[in-house]
């Protein structure tokens, strides 16, 4: 699924399609606060937003997808890891984001994932994200699903999104930065900016460690 490829000599790196994003995260107990006015005014977006989701990810045999419950948009959603450079940039794809209930033939891909059993018809059927983390908690064994409570400093510079998080899992609280962009030149610019953060670490590898 994800090529390890070296990227990072390339002078004009393009853009990818809509449902393809480069990603660069760090996962921390403590992180430094970002400074948005050490960009140009011009280039920051006014509106920090702030988002609150609550999200259960199904942790799978790999750390090149990601799966995950959303509560607040009651959805389904896959993302999987399609290229990784070789200075630690990744391009994840949306393979869908969808609304419950999700359908059968959906949450059959998705048992199979996760190395649950389970009726595909009943977790298809399921109309609420609670619901559907109820039923799948039933199971007969449930160490695969992790509930996480995230709050979200929204932002963008230029063409990228920053993503300030405080999280908390299994009573633990955490820290996390994320940047993102369709160009991966432009990221690698935004994050030259940042002073280092440590080695990067996506949701899915922080999550599998602690399993």
């Amino acid at each position: 699924m994800c090529r390890s490829v070296d990227t990072a000599a390339r002078e004009d790196a393009p853009l990818m399609e809509a449902h393809d994003v480069w990603e660069l995260r760090w996962i921390a107990e403590q992180l430094p606060r970002l400074d948005a006015a050490r960009w140009p005014a011009s280039s920051v977006d006014p509106e920090r937003r702030v988002v609150y989701e609550h999200d259960v990810y199904m942790l799978t045999r790999s750390e090149e997808i990601n799966l995950k419950v959303r509560h607040r948009e009651n959805s389904l959603k896959l993302k999987t890891l399609q290229e990784r450079t070789g200075d630690g940039f990744e391009r994840w794809r949306t393979e869908f984001d969808a609304s419950l209930p999700a359908g059968p033939e959906r949450l059959r891909d998705v048992l199979d994932l996760i190395g649950m059993a389970g009726s595909p018809q009943r977790l298809g059927a399921a109309m609420r994200a609670g619901e559907l983390v109820e039923i799948l908690q039933a199971g007969s064994d449930p160490s695969p699903l992790v509930v996480v409570h995230k709050a979200r400093h929204l932002l963008r510079i230029g063409t990228c999104a920053v993503d300030e998080v405080r999280f908390r899992t299994r009573g633990d609280r955490y820290r996390s930065l994320g940047v993102e962009s369709g160009s991966l030149d432009d990221l690698r610019s935004l994050v030259h900016e940042l002073r280092p953060l440590g080695s990067p670490l996506n949701y899915a590898q922080f999550l599998a460690v602690r399993r």
